[in-house]
Parts: C-alpha cells; structure tokens; sequence
C-alpha cells in the first residue's frame, strides 16, 4: 500500500484567532474553510482559473476568488494536516476533521465542504437540485456552458463508425508514439510545472483522467485544460493555445 496520500486544510489569512475544535489536536491561527486529501499536486487545483469559474463548489470557489482579488496567495495558508499516509488513512481523517469542523450546507460548522468525506458524495447537500444553468452560474455562462456542450456533440456518433472495426497500421503507431512521447504539465498561464515521461504517468501520478489529458492534446477535440493545467506534447506546440 502506497504512503504518498496527505489531508490538507485551506485556512482564510483574512480571519486571525485562535481556532480550536474538539477532537483535532491542532489550534490554527486562521479560520478553516476547506478540508481536503489527496496526493501529488491535488491541493494546488483549487486555486486554478478554471477550477475556480467551473466546480461545482460556489462557496469554497468564491472565497479562493475574494482571497486572490484581494491580494493573498491561499497557497500559503494551506497546512498539510497529516501527510505520507495510505488513502484509506486520509480518507478516514477528513471525514473526522469535517465532522469536528461542521459543514455550513449543513448548517453544522465552517467548512465550504459540499459532502462528509471520504470516498464519494456522501452526506451531500446540493445547492443546484432543480436549477437550471441560468439559474446556477447566470445567462452569459449558462451561454457558454451550452455552446460547449454542443460543439462537444458535433460529429459525436459515440465510437459508432469504428465498432467492429481494425485499427490500421498507421493508426496504431500514432497511438503507440502519443503514449511514449513526453507531455509537459503547465498551469493557466501556460508555464511549465513539470515534463513527464508520458500521459501515462501523468495520469497515474496526478490521478487525473488518461482520456482527459489525451482529450486536450488531441487537436480534434475542444477541450483545452484538464485537471485545472495545460497539456502539450514536449516535441509539438498545442494548436488550442496559439492565439
């Protein structure tokens, strides 16, 4: 079992005391707002553009957002509360930290959480059931969110053409170069975080979708960012960020 997981607690500089909370054994000196686990970069996404315009999460999205408007980097106030434990370790520790916490959906505590933890959508609350678009991010993004829905769908016969079909020769090598060539990670500003061996990698280490990162490389799809960071292959500019 790998030890590489971790739980880390987002805390608002904006809010100093003294904070403590029956059952956790750590008094912070600024408010919590946001616990989460994970591993690899997991923790930075929160503060990605598209993350912060896209998730679901309006609550801790809005204040990340408030947090950078007003001039603080939110990386800073992050505190790695446990760190090199296996994931049913962390997954465990952040329901207890939520819980000791209190959830304000729930109308229990402090946290923008949006469920109890752990593996899943378990105890969650949604603010959006029954809303439309419009009605959750407003006319112009709702506009948005459609027109990409609907570009998405263009053409899109769902694997049809090729079902029952060979690949060719050609196309199997295409596939085979794409999975050994090195991809470069970069964040929204189109600055390289870091150069993989492959997709592959990236995806098992980031544990971010292998189709989505290939969606993004892929010149015929429309989707420019996965994970909250850019994609391009280390021998071959991404024609979706030439402007």
């Amino acid at each position: 079992m790998e030890n590489k997981y971790y739980v880390y607690i987002y805390c608002d500089p904006r809010k100093k005391g003294e904070f403590k909370f029956d059952g956790v054994d750590l008094v912070f000196n600024y408010e919590p707002f946001y616990v989460g686990m994970g591993k690899g970069y997991r923790f930075r996404r929160h503060v990605t553009n598209y993350e912060i315009e896209w998730n679901y999460n309006t609550i801790k999205n809005g204040k990340i957002k408030h947090l950078i408007e007003s001039g603080f980097d939110p990386l800073k106030y992050v505190i790695f509360y446990k760190e090199n434990i296996s994931q049913e370790d962390a997954a465990k520790i952040e329901q207890e930290l939520i819980k000791a916490l209190g959830r304000i959906n729930t109308v229990t505590g402090i946290l923008s959480n949006m469920t109890d933890g752990g593996d899943g959508w378990n105890g969650a609350v949604s603010p959006f059931k029954g809303k439309t678009y419009e009605q959750i991010h407003g006319k112009e993004k709702s506009d948005k969110i459609k027109e990409i829905r609907r570009k998405q769908l263009i053409g899109n016969n769902y694997g049809t053409k090729t079902k029952g079909k060979k690949m060719s020769d050609e196309q199997k090598e295409i596939l085979s170069k794409a999975k050994r060539t090195p991809v470069k990670q970069m964040n929204i500003n189109s600055e390289v975080i870091k150069v993989w061996d492959s997709c592959k990698e990236a995806s098992e280490s980031l544990e971010i979708s292998l189709s989505s990162i290939h969606n993004v490389l892929s010149e015929t799809q429309c989707t420019k960012t996965c994970g909250g960071f850019k994609w391009e292959f280390i021998n071959r500019p991404n024609i979706k960020y030439i402007k």
